[in-house]
C-alpha cells in the first residue's frame, strides 16, 4: 500500500522468503515504479531477494549511485547482485567506473564457468584500486588458468602491499589450484617454501599431484667439502645453500602428502626407516648424537604407524623388510641402540595390516619374558584374528586354580605385591585383546571375570568393556536374564549392561527402557540410559521425552543423557530446564564426557553421529549468548572427531573421518550441511574448497559454509 508501512512490509516478505512471500512480488513491483530514492531502492532489493529480476536494474543503479549503503540498507548483501547477474552482465560490470561494482564483479567472475572470464579479470587486476586488484587476483587464482600465473606475479611485483594478502586470500578462498599457479611461476626458493607451508596447513586434497611432482624432483647434486662453512668458498656455500633449500621444499612436500594419506609416497616413507647413526667423528658430543638418533628413530616409528593406518599397496612388504633388517628384537640396551624402528609400533602396524602372514612373526613374542612384548603382540594378533588366538587369550585371562585358591588377585591382601604385576598385565592385555576378535566364544569367560567378587576390580571393568564387542544376541539375552536376578550383586549387574552398549539387540534395548521407566535399581539407570542412547532407535523417542518428567530425578538425568546420545530434541526447553541445576549439569556432563564415543563407520552409516551432533548443536544454538551456554556436548564431540578414534574394533582414524564427512556433504541431503559445518569446525578449509569446486549440490553447501567462516574474498 506504499508509505513507510508498505516499504517495511516488502522488506519483511523478502526476509521471510518462500513461495507464499513471492505472491507479493507484483505489488512490490508496482510500488517500486511509484517510489523515489531510497524507497525505490528498498522495493528493488525486496524484489531481487525474492528472485524477481524486474528489480535488478533499479538495484544496480542504486548501488552505483550510493543510494544503497551498509548504513542506509543494512540488509543488503552485495552477493545478491552477483547471483542475479549473468556472466555477460558481470563482465560488463567489470568495465564500470564504480570500483565497488568492479570489486563485486571481480569476486564473482572467479566462480563462473559458462564463458571465458579471464580477460576481464586480467584487466581488473591492473586496477589502481587495491580492493579491486586483490579481488581480481583471488578470482584469477580460482580459475587455475595458465594465463593467471604471470598476471598474479606481476601484481605482487607492482603492488607489493598486496603480496601477502593475495597469497593469504588465495589460500583461504581458492586453495590448491590458485597456489599451484603461483608456485609454477615463481623462482624464489624461500617463496616456494612458503607456498608449500600454506598447502600443508590447508590440507587440500587437490594439492597431491603438485606435491608428488615436487617430491619426485631431482635434488641438486652436492658433495660436502667436510669443513666448516666459514672455511668454504663462495661457490661451495652457494651449492650447499641450493641443496639445503631443495631438500627443505621436498621434505615439506612429502610431509604434506603424508598428512593427506597419499598412497603414492609409500616408497619415500619407507626410505625414512633406513637412517644411519651419526658417527662420533662427525659429532663428538654423545648427548647431541643421542638426541639426533632418537629423533631419527621417532620419525621411523611414525613411518610404520603411517603404513599401518593408511595401508598403501605393498605396505605389508615394507613392514616385513623393516622387521627383517632389525631383528632380533630384545628388551636390552644393546637392541635399543641397534634397531632403527622400535618393535612396539612395528607390531601395531603389522596388526593393522590385516596380513595373516604376520601371525607367525608376532606369536613368538607372546612367550618372551618382557611384559612389553606381550602387550604389543597380543593387540596385533587379535587385530589379525590369528588362528588359535581366542583359545590362547581365554586361557591366559582366567585365574589358575592356584591363583584362585591363594586369592592372589583379591584386593587388600599381602599377596598382591610387585611379583603379581607381570601376571596382572598378562591377564589385562588378554582381556583387552579379545575385543578385537569380536568372537562370542569369549563372552562366557568375560562374564565369569566380570561377576567374580574375588577378582581384580580393574580387570572386571576391562572384561565389561570387551564384552560389549563380543556379545551376540544370545549373550545379550543372557545378560538381560542376569539383570533380573536380584541375587547377583547390583554393581555386577550394572557392569553387565556395558556388554549391550556397542551393538544392543532390540530386545535388550527394550529391557533397558523398562529399567529407565521403572523404580529403584539406582546403579542400573546410567548404564541403561547409555545402551538406549547408543541404539538411537526412533521408537523410543517419545518414551525418553516422557521420562523427562519422571518422579525420580536420577531417571530424569538419565533421560537427558539418552536423548543427547541418540534421542530427539522435541522437548529441548525441558532438557535445558533440567540442565540449569548445577548438580544436574555437572553430573550429566560427567556422564557424557566419560562415555566413549564409538566412532565407527557404522555410526556414520546409521547417521547416529549426525543425530548426536544435531542434538549438541541445538543446545549450543539455543543457549548462545544467554549467559548459560551449553557448549560442552559439541566441543566434546568435535574433539573426538578431530583426533579420531581407532583404538577399538571398527574405529576410524582422523583421515577416515574426514573422508566420510566429505562423502556426507556430497550424498546426504539431510545431514550434508551439518557435515560441512563439521569440516569447518575442524579447520578443514581445503576439503571445503575442494567440495566447492565439484559439480553438484555439494558445491553450494561448501560455498555457503565457507561464507559463514567469514572469508573476506567470499
Amino acid at each position: 500500500k506504499g508509505g513507510a508501512l508498505g516499504r517495511e512490509s516488502a522488506k519483511a516478505l523478502a526476509k521471510i522468503g518462500g513461495n507464499e512471500a513471492t505472491t507479493g512480488t507484483d505489488a512490490i513491483h508496482s510500488q517500486m515504479n511509484l517510489a523515489e530514492g531510497l524507497a525505490k531502492a528498498e522495493y528493488a532489493w525486496a524484489l531481487c531477494t525474492l528472485g524477481d529480476t524486474r528489480g535488478f536494474p533499479v538495484l544496480l543503479e542504486s548501488v552505483a549511485s550510493r543510494i544503497i549503503t551498509a548504513k542506509s540498507l543494512p540488509e543488503f548483501d552485495p552477493d545478491l547482485i552477483m547471483r542475479l547477474g549473468s556472466t555477460d552482465k558481470l563482465i560488463e560490470f567489470s568495465k564500470h567506473q564504480d570500483p565497488m561494482l568492479q570489486m563485486y564483479a571481480a569476486t564473482e567472475l572467479g566462480f563462473r564457468r559458462d564463458s571465458d572470464t579471464v580477460p576481464a579479470l586480467l584487466e581488473l587486476v591492473k586496477s589502481k584500486n587495491l580492493d579491486v586488484a586483490e579481488s581480481a587476483a583471488i578470482s584469477l587464482g580460482r580459475t587455475a588458468d595458465k594465463r593467471a600465473g604471470p598476471a598474479l606475479l606481476e601484481t605482487m611485483r607492482t603492488k607489493p602491499a598486496l603480496k601477502d594478502s593475495i597469497l593469504g586470500a588465495i589460500t583461504q578462498s581458492v586453495g590448491s589450484p590458485g597456489l599451484e599457479v603461483i608456485y609454477r611461476n615463481v623462482k624464489d626458493p624461500a617463496f616456494k617454501y612458503k607456498i608449500i607451508g600454506k598447502l600443508k596447513k590447508l590440507n587440500d586434497p587437490r594439492s597431491a599431484d603438485l606435491l608428488l611432482e615436487i617430491a619426485n624432483e631431482e635434488v641438486p647434486s652436492y658433495t660436502s667439502p667436510n669443513k666448516p662453512e666459514t672455511e668454504m668458498t663462495e661457490a661451495e656455500k652457494k651449492a650447499a645453500r641450493k641443496r639445503r633449500e631443495a631438500d627443505e621444499i621436498r621434505n615439506q612436500a612429502i610431509w604434506t602428502l603424508e598428512n593427506l594419506g597419499d598412497h603414492r609416497i609409500a616408497e619415500m616413507m619407507f626410505e625414512k626407516t633406513k637412517w644411519e647413526r651419526i658417527s662420533e667423528e662427525l659429532i663428538p658430543d654423545a648427548a647431541i648424537r643421542y638426541r639426533q638418533d632418537d629423533m631419527s628413530r621417532k620419525i621411523a616409528n611414525g613411518v610404520v604407524t603411517w603404513l599401518g593406518k593408511i595401508r598403501p599397496e605393498g605396505s605389508s612388504d615394507y613392514l616385513m623388510k623393516i622387521y627383517e633388517v632389525n631383528k632380533p628384537y630384545s628388551n636390552t640396551p644393546e637392541c635399543a641402540q641397534r634397531v632403527t624402528v622400535d618393535i612396539g609400533p612395528l607390531m601395531e602396524a603389522m596388526g593393522r595390516s590385516g596380513d595373516p602372514r604376520f601371525c607367525s612373526v608376532i606369536t613368538p613374542f607372546l612367550e618372551k619374558d618382557e611384559g612389553f612384548f606381550f602387550q604389543a603382540a597380543s593387540q596385533a594378533i587379535a587385530r589379525l584374528k590369528c588362528k588359535g588366538a581366542l583359545k590362547d587369550f581365554v586361557k591366559r585371562m582366567k585365574m589358575t586354580k592356584e591363583e584362585r585358591k591363594e586369592e592372589r588377585f583379591a584386593q587388600l591382601l599381602e599377596s598382591r605385591d610387585w611379583q603379581m604385576e607381570d601376571r596382572l598385565q598378562e591377564r589385562r592385555n588378554s582381556i583387552m585383546a579379545v575385543k578385537y576378535l569380536e568372537d562370542p566364544g569369549a563372552s562366557k569367560a568375560l562374564m565369569e571375570i566380570l561377576e567374580d567378587p574375588k577378582d581384580d576390580q580393574e580387570l572386571r571393568k576391562e572384561a565389561a568393556a570387551s564384552l560389549a564387542y563380543c556379545a551376540d544376541e544370545k549373550t545379550m539375552d543372557e545378560i538381560v536374564t542376569k539383570l533380573k536376578d536380584t541375587s547377583i550383586d547390583i554393581i555386577v549387574r550394572a557392569a553387565l549392561i556395558q556388554g549391550l552398549w556397542h551393538n544392543p539387540s532390540p530386545s535388550a534395548v527394550e529391557a533397558m527402557m523398562q529399567i529407565l521407566e521403572g523404580q529403584g535399581d539406582f546403579e542400573l539407570v546410567k548404564p541403561a540410559a547409555i545402551a538406549v542412547g547408543e541404539s538411537a532407535d526412533p521408537a523410543n523417542h517419545d518414551r525418553l521425552n516422557k521420562l523427562l518428567d519422571h518422579s525420580d530425578e536420577h531417571r530424569r538425568r538419565a533421560a537427558v543423557l539418552a536423548i543427547l546420545l541418540g534421542g530427539n530434541m522435541t522437548r529441548i526447553n525441558r532438557v535445558l530446564e533440567l540442565l540449569k541445576g548445577q548438580e544436574n549439569s555437572l553430573l550429566i556432563r560427567k556422564w557424557y564426557e566419560e562415555h566413549p564415543v564409538f566412532l565407527t563407520k557404522k555410526m556414520f552409516d546409521t547417521k547416529t553421529i549426525f543425530v548426536r551432533l544435531t542434538n549438541a548443536k541445538l543446545l549450543a544454538d539455543k543457549t548462545e549468548n544467554t549467559g548459560n551456554d551449553v557448549l560442552w556436548p559439541w566441543k566434546h564431540l568435535m574433539q573426538r572427531l578431530k583426533n579420531g578414534w581407532d583404538e577399538a574394533p571398527g574405529g576410524l582414524t582422523k583421515l577416515e573421518i574426514r573422508h566420510l564427512m566429505s562423502d556426507a556433504v556430497r550424498s546426504d541431503p539431510k545431514y550434508g550441511n551439518l557435515a560441512a559445518e563439521m569440516l569447518g569446525s575442524l579447520s578443514e578449509r581445503g576439503r571445503l574448497l575442494a567440495l566447492q569446486a565439484e559439480k553438484g549440490p555439494q558445491s553450494t553447501i561448501a560455498r555457503d559454509t565457507l561464507r559463514k567462516l567469514n572469508t573476506k574474498s567470499l
